[in-house]
């Protein structure tokens, strides 16, 4: 499939149609006070042998999110170029001001890339980054992954995500999300943005998904070996890979978000003491944390407890919260 980067601002020397093993940059041309007649590198991999389907990967759609980033990097030094059947394209680091700087959004228009879809040719520099995966990278596609971690505010269970569309397009994306393997995965539903990587993939038709492995904006070693094995299953199941593969052996926990008040928030200021870690599971009633007031210690603690029998998918990463704060995603198993 031909990728078609007229309609983009991002310019990049890397040639899609070509055969072999290529790196290179989109060039983000801000003009302002970072980058004055210069520009922003935004990486992309390019591996083609063959005439097989076209996969697209992203990493780095959070800037603090760094398992996407090392798990494509790893594949991109380590992949056996004559085991490809096709073409894999992969953005290490698709909002690359944001990981230049670790941050969640971009510094230059404080942008969360993962909320600008479908994006704008014309726009802001997130916006421009988004119109280029939208209208020029996914219409060229056969099938996509997106994948974060909970960055530094959050800690997720090791799960991909897709978004079970009507007819066979919500087919295929649970087929990928099958063949990823994680240990959870989670069958998008309440609280679905259509500002996402999910929801550009499914304007344009083409399958995907999406994953959350664990979080703090560190590396953890053990889910980029699963994200890179992943990636590989996937591949395989796309008739893009020759060679053998690990099984995965755990069986994979399906669940859903079926209402808000599955979503947890901060009642007021203190220092939330959780129950338990992700991948725990609650009664209705139980008690899922408590929030301390630090600078008023004869107050009376605020406990929180769950609204349902749920299983706990993510929690927050930090200590000190706010009334507001997202505290703790519970969801329900499917099986």
């Amino acid at each position: 499939m031909t990728i078609n980067l007229d309609a983009s601002r991002l310019k990049t020397d890397v040639d899609f149609a070509r055969q072999g093993r290529q790196t290179g940059d989109f060039r983000l041309r801000p003009s302002d006070n970072s980058k004055a007649l210069g520009y922003h590198p935004v990486p992309v991999f390019c591996l083609q042998n063959g005439e097989g389907p076209t996969l697209v990967v992203t990493g780095g759609t959070h800037g603090d999110e760094f398992e996407g980033p090392a798990a494509i990097l790893r594949l991109m030094h380590r992949l056996d170029l004559e085991k490809l059947n096709g073409r894999l394209i992969m953005f290490p680091a698709l909002n690359a001001p944001a990981v230049k700087a670790s941050l969640r959004c971009s510094p230059l228009d404080d942008g969360n890339l993962n909320r600008a879809f479908p994006g704008d040719a014309d726009g802001s520099p997130t916006e421009q980054i988004a119109y280029l995966i939208e209208h020029c990278i996914l219409p060229g596609a056969d099938a996509a992954i997106d994948i974060h971690s909970g960055g530094r505010a959050s800690e997720f269970v090791p799960l991909s995500m897709y978004v079970p569309s009507t007819g066979e397009l919500g087919e295929r994306n649970r087929a990928l999300a099958d063949a990823f393997r994680a240990p959870y995965c989670w069958v998008m539903g309440v609280g679905n943005d259509n500002r996402t990587v999910n929801s550009a993939a499914e304007r344009q038709g083409v399958p995907m998904f999406a994953t959350e492995l664990g979080g703090g904006g560190n590396v953890n070693t053990e889910y980029v070996r699963l994200a890179c094995d992943g990636i590989l299953r996937v591949l395989q199941s796309l008739g893009m890979w020759q060679a053998p593969l690990v099984a995965a052996t755990q069986a994979t926990t399906y669940f859903r978000i079926p209402a808000t008040d599955f979503t947890l928030f901060a009642p007021r200021d203190g220092l939330f003491v959780p129950a338990k870690t992700p991948g725990s599971r609650f009664s209705k009633g139980e008690a899922v944390g408590d929030i301390y007031s630090i600078f008023e210690p004869e107050r009376e603690p605020c406990t929180l407890v769950a609204p349902h029998s749920s299983l706990m998918i993510s929690q927050t990463r930090y200590g000190q919260v706010e009334r507001g704060d997202f505290l703790m995603q519970l969801s329900d198993e499917i099986s």
